[in-house]
């Protein structure tokens, strides 16, 4: 779900092929046959992770 924001914000994405081109993105799981949401996150960036094992 993209909410529609054109404010200052470090994670505020552009999406050119949505009408809402500017927002904030919101990854939701919901259960679809009760309408309840089960979990939200808000996309941040990508992140990467590197973890290094010295043998």
């Amino acid at each position: 779900m993209l909410s529609l924001f054109r404010g200052r914000c470090p994670f505020k994405i552009f999406m050119k092929d949505k009408s809402a081109k500017y927002g904030i993105l919101i990854r939701m799981l919901t259960d679809s046959k009760r309408r309840y949401i089960l979990n939200m996150e808000v996309y941040c960036g990508s992140k990467t992770i590197i973890i290094s094992k010295n043998s």
